[in-house]
């Protein structure tokens, strides 16, 4: 009789740690717990490139150029066009489909909501700032068609007092024969900065993983909780989408084809995205050099997913139209029609119905607090040629 007594204490010892151990009711390992503890949204990359980031002025000049649509080339085309405000700054204007600015562009446009967090820009990461980035959008062609000289002069003199209230300098002149001054050259820079300090503002946070990850278990639905568990997993999301943000800020080819109505037939992805990295003058002059090898081709940045259940079509090109076509996509293993080496994490998975609608369960929980009003109204100044505003109109 001792001795079974004395077995079972050594039994309690060695299961409970003499009381202080308790079984996760969802069945997350210690490890799991402290990983979904790292995975909360705190501050975002800091770009000490862009000395306006914190300006009132240069954040409220940059909110009004966004929303206005006199500063493109060849079509009336603001920023918001296909980053509306009201699909969380993401363009899902068409499924399937790529974005459309002065002509068709090669991509769906990603949401802007917490873009801050990045570490690089577009889906080829063809830019190392995100002011970087807005100068790519401004003058690609197929977006906005834009120049230095174009913008500045655009700028003249409708902008110019809020140019001198963020810069405390005055807005130089672009000279008549079109030439790029190197007044004109340093207000462009100026300019690309102050919309990028307005993008860093649009922020999400508080979503329902967030309050589960600090402690409120209620927080997540059971369905959801499984999610996450498959998602850490079965599911092996967690090998890309990890972090914070759910990224790992790195590139890998999914061999997603390319299907939709305008969709190019063929897209190098990150390939092209180096070479137009190598191309941007507008970059810091300590900026490393990278040169694109073969082993870039077709790959794609791994795009952050908080708020994703908000910002379909999905994929580069929004090849897929809702979560669970691509919850059901991963779990296939993808279908290899893309160019490039496939990533060795795309295999079949496994995964049931209801384990797919577990998933998609908690990629709803990402959703966090909606961008505040005061960013998502249109503050630019009225068109020339007295064009409707699309969006709410600021108030002061």
């Amino acid at each position: 009789m001792v001795r079974v007594v004395f077995t079972g204490m050594l039994i309690c010892c060695g299961l409970t740690a003499c009381g202080d151990w308790h079984a996760d009711p969802d069945g997350f390992t210690e490890a799991d717990r402290a990983l979904i503890s790292s995975m909360v949204l705190t501050a975002p990359h800091h770009d000490t490139s862009n000395e306006w980031l914190g300006n009132p002025a240069a954040r409220a000049l940059g909110q009004a150029l966004f929303f206005d649509k006199d500063l493109a080339n060849g079509a009336r085309v603001a920023c918001s066009d296909c980053h509306s405000p009201k699909q969380w700054f993401s363009d899902a204007r068409a499924a399937n489909n790529v974005s459309r600015g002065v002509g068709l562009t090669l991509r769906n446009s990603p949401s802007l909501v917490n873009v801050a967090f990045y570490e690089t820009f577009g889906w080829d990461g063809r830019a190392d700032t995100l002011w970087g980035q807005v100068a790519h959008a401004y003058e690609s062609p197929r977006t906005m068609g834009g120049s230095p000289q174009r913008l500045i002069a655009a700028l003249n003199p409708r902008y110019a007092p809020w140019y001198q209230d963020a810069f405390q300098a005055p807005l130089p002149t672009v000279p008549s024969d079109g030439s790029i001054t190197l007044e004109v050259k340093a207000a462009y820079a100026n300019v690309l900065k102050a919309w990028a300090a307005y993008l860093t503002q649009l922020t999400s946070t508080d979503s329902p993983f967030d309050r589960f990850a600090s402690g409120e278990r209620e927080a997540l639905t059971l369905e959801q909780r499984r999610g996450l568990k498959l998602f850490l997993g079965k599911a092996g999301c967690i090998e890309c989408h990890r972090g914070a943000s759910f990224t790992d800020n790195k590139f890998h080819s999914i061999g997603v084809g390319q299907t939709g109505n305008d969709v190019p037939v063929l897209d190098l992805g990150h390939f092209t995205g180096l070479q137009e990295l190598a191309k941007l003058a507008w970059r810091p002059p300590d900026a490393p050099q990278v040169m694109p090898t073969q082993a870039d081709v077709g790959q794609f940045r791994t795009k952050g997913l908080r708020h994703v259940a908000e910002t379909g079509p999905y994929f580069h090109a929004g090849q897929v139209e809702t979560l669970k076509d691509v919850a059901w996509f991963y779990a296939r293993g993808g279908d290899h029609q893309g160019s490039g080496t496939v990533s060795p994490f795309l295999v079949e998975l496994g995964l049931t119905d209801d384990e797919q609608e577990d998933l998609v369960a908690f990629l709803r929980s990402l959703t966090g607090t909606e961008v505040p009003r005061g960013l998502r109204c249109d503050s630019s100044l009225p068109s020339l040629d007295g064009g409707m505003r699309e969006f709410e109109v600021c108030t002061p």
